[in-house]
């Protein structure tokens, strides 16, 4: 008869549960007395704790007895291969006797073989039928069993009346999974009414019986405090429990209350400890992290070689990021003699294949630069565009990059270019947010030089002058502007600034105002770490506003803010300083009609 690997284990586990600890006394019987039977029993007990059981073989198979344990041993020993070769028609044969003789644990043991044959229903009838006796013999693990097919409804009709009884009987044995069981019925309000309560003092009994999930649920809710106050000390204790115990789920919350020390103290050490655990059982996500704290020297001194073999485990069992890691180790060398190209793209590409964007975003690298594969812009492209519309900033970037100066086939498009770095800028990423401003910038120098020189202007035309013919200032605030002539004619109270930009260092800042017409304005410290600034009859448009304000959020230099409002037709600037104003050594002063700088030095 063929089985499965679970039904192996549940027979092995539950039915070595049985021998040792559900075995009822036998009645008196009329051809054998109770102590030839205990023989078998004594036998077989002693073969658990030697691993040798040649007394038990002699002293059980085909030793018939009227009370049917002979029976079941025999039957235990075929079905698990002790002292003989596995045999399940044997142990079927075992298991049918020792039922026959009403003995409870064979009755289980003869429906656990029976119920494995969900599509056979006579078999499976049969099943239901033997295990609902032993249950009615008050066998804890057969009201169990039957108690949770009733609540599944798995192979009868579901009812869970019949289910809560059946494990109420369980539990009221102490079997610590029944109390589990009828523990989340009650806290889930599943078959009866809520009572967490009385769900929460069977899940302690069950913990204290040492059943791993209720320690594991135990720690949960003193963790999260699930209609209790949150003890972290207890959500330690029963973790650590139900991990002692082998439960990955609550080795891995142990782990993190130690690594993150946002519940208990941080420990490293016991963080590894426990992640490996975890690790070593196949999680991997553990497997990865261990690799991360190797790699980072967390809990252990740095280890790249070890860092190497964790990720390199979890990467073979398909976890993506690790497999994107490992891809990065081998381009740089970490754990290994050398940079392997080659083996960092296979990598990648494995991630790549499975949508991972980090990994897209290095092949696309990769492919520009012709690192581990051939040169193919394309690709390159390709793979940073699937990076890219996934959110991944480094991707945006470098797409934006590639559409800015052309790449390959690609032909430049600062539109595209803008498209992209504001997408990446607009997620917090740095180098598209300079990269942005620097675009921005060569666009408008672009427009400025492209720009016509005008002699006379119609009335309520802006021009805007090249740079070039800008003249030059002196430190007398004195100016001579020869465009002024032809700039003469734009009226008053128009749109007036070309442009605000500022420089920034660590002991001074520039701010620079380059206008369309000739610049009169006033300059007043205050009484904040200010100044401010009145332009006569000046505006500026939002997008020049806009920009500096987003350049000043990533200067690093004396210059906090710059506030402008509109006074009737002169614009106000407050520009506040990050130093204090007594720090100030000179404000320097260069203007000539339409161009004003302003250095504030300390």
């Amino acid at each position: 008869m063929k089985r499965s690997l679970i039904s192996l284990f549940f027979i092995f586990s539950c039915n070595v549960f049985a021998a040792e600890t559900q075995l009822n006394e036998p009645a008196t019987s009329t051809t054998q007395k109770p102590a030839e039977v205990d023989v078998c029993l004594s036998a077989y007990l002693d073969g658990l704790k030697s691993s040798d059981f040649t007394q038990a073989v002699q002293r059980c198979i085909n030793v018939p007895d009227s009370q049917g344990k002979n029976e079941y041993l025999a039957g235990l020993m075929y079905s698990n291969g002790q002292g003989v070769e596995r045999n399940f028609n044997a142990a079927l044969e075992y298991f049918s006797r020792s039922a026959e003789h009403n003995y409870a644990d064979g009755q289980y043991s003869l429906s656990l073989m029976l119920l494995d044959n969900k599509d056979n229903e006579t078999l499976y009838k049969q099943g239901l039928s033997w295990l609902e006796k032993a249950a009615n013999q008050n066998h804890m693990l057969a009201q169990y069993y039957l108690g949770a097919l009733y609540f599944e409804g798995d192979g009868v009709e579901r009812d869970y009346n019949k289910a809560k009884a059946l494990l109420e009987k369980s539990a009221q044995q102490n079997y610590a999974p029944a109390q589990y069981h009828l523990a989340l019925m009650y806290v889930n309000g599943v078959g009866v009414t809520t009572d967490f309560n009385k769900g929460l003092a069977l899940l302690k009994q069950a913990a204290e019986n040492n059943d791993s999930n209720a320690q594991n649920t135990l720690g949960f809710i003193y963790a999260e405090g699930k209609q209790v106050e949150p003890d972290y000390e207890l959500a330690r204790k029963w973790y650590e429990k139900a991990a002692e115990q082998g439960l990955t789920y609550a080795q891995n919350q142990l782990a993190n209350m130690y690594y993150k020390g946002d519940k208990i103290e941080k420990n490293y050490q016991q963080a590894l400890k426990w992640y490996t655990k975890s690790a070593e059982q196949g999680d991997l996500i553990s497997m990865a992290t261990v690799g991360y704290m190797y790699a980072n020297g967390q809990g252990a001194n740095q280890n790249y070689s070890a860092a190497y073999s964790w990720y390199e485990k979890a990467a073979n069992n398909g976890y993506v990021p690790a497999q994107t890691v490992l891809g990065l180790m081998y381009q740089q060398g970490l754990g290994l003699d050398a940079p392997d190209y080659q083996k960092s793209s296979e990598w990648y590409q494995k991630a790549s294949d499975k949508g991972d964007a980090a990994a897209q975003n290095s092949l696309g690298v990769f492919y520009a630069s012709g690192k581990g594969v051939e040169q193919d812009a394309f690709k390159a492209i390709s793979f940073y565009e699937k990076a890219a519309v996934q959110g991944y900033t480094p991707a945006q970037n470098n797409l934006g990059l590639a559409y800015q100066t052309g790449f390959g086939s690609l032909k430049a498009d600062q539109d595209k270019a803008l498209y992209w770095f504001e997408k990446a800028a607009k997620q917090g990423y740095s180098k598209a947010q300079d990269n942005l401003t620097s675009l921005k910038d060569q666009i408008a120098a672009q427009k400025t030089v492209e720009s016509k020189k005008v002699s006379t202007l119609p009335k309520g035309q802006v021009a805007i002058v090249s740079s070039k013919d800008k003249v030059k200032t002196n430190n007398t605030n004195k100016a001579v502007n020869n465009n002024a002539s032809q700039l003469s004619q734009v009226n008053s109270g128009e749109t007036a600034i070309v442009d605000l930009r500022i420089g920034d260092n660590k002991n001074s800042s520039r701010f620079v105002i380059e206008s369309l017409k000739p610049i009169t304005y006033t300059l007043t410290p205050d009484t904040d770490n200010s100044f401010t600034l009145i332009l006569d009859k000046m505006t500026a448009s939002q997008e020049v506003l806009t920009r500096l304000n987003n350049r000043i959020k990533r200067m690093s230099g004396s210059i906090l803010s710059i506030k402008a409002e509109q006074e009737h037709d002169n614009l106000k600037l407050v520009i506040k300083l990050k130093k204090n104003i007594s720090n100030l050594k000179k404000i320097q002063y260069k203007d000539n009609n339409n161009l004003l700088v302003l250095d504030f030095m300390f």
